[in-house]
């Protein structure tokens, strides 16, 4: 009887434990429920990016300027939709507060790499100058009827070495010189023919 008695607390016991382990067993998802919800998982991502690449791309607009940002993470692009758009590199989907809407439609690009500011020539002969690390505009050039501008479309972009000026090419026949940190225009050269492009020098 001894024998039995101390038996019996050990078969409880087992006993307990088998139904606990089958329990788990068939709380447990199969195979296939398990590829089921990653194929669930899975077509949600891809219709999340293909959302995002729906609002932020270029469709049915030229792009008119592209670059890459100074660590070689992100590529900017601008179109004639007035989009400025941010991709990463290695994901290749636009950034999350892409994109940014500019003033008017993008002619032109310049990106410089020391800085990371871009600027971009606009269809209404304006400019701005967008930081590539804050995601904002910082500057805009030429707009106004107070303020020195080009009154005909802007053919070309340029930045000094340091960055600090900005020399822009117009079909109005003029080059005009910005100072980039008092945003005003300093400086001005008038041509007989209007210049289509231009080059600074490096040094």
């Amino acid at each position: 009887r001894k024998g039995e008695k101390g038996s019996n607390p050990g078969d409880i016991r087992r006993t307990f434990k088998e139904l606990e382990k089958s329990m788990k067993l068939s709380n447990r998802p199969s195979n296939a429920e398990k590829g089921e919800k990653d194929r669930v998982e899975r077509a949600k991502r891809e219709n999340l990016r293909n959302s995002k690449l729906r609002i932020a791309s270029h469709a049915g607009h030229a792009v008119t300027g592209i670059a890459v940002d100074s660590v070689n993470r992100t590529v900017i692009s601008v179109g004639y939709d007035a989009k400025l758009i941010l991709w990463n590199f290695s994901t290749h989907t636009p950034h999350k507060k892409s994109p940014s809407k500019l003033p008017a439609p993008a002619t032109k690009l310049c990106h410089v790499k020391d800085s990371d500011l871009a600027a971009i020539a606009l269809d209404d002969y304006s400019t701005v100058l967008f930081d590539c690390s804050a995601l904002t505009i910082v500057r805009r050039f030429g707009v106004g009827t107070a303020s020195p501008r080009h009154t005909g479309p802007i053919s070309d972009i340029g930045f000094s070495p340091d960055g600090r000026t900005l020399y822009t090419s117009s079909l109005d026949g003029t080059i005009r010189v910005w100072d980039v940190p008092t945003n005003s225009c300093v400086d001005w050269l008038g041509f007989s023919s209007s210049p289509t492009s231009l080059t600074v020098s490096p040094t």
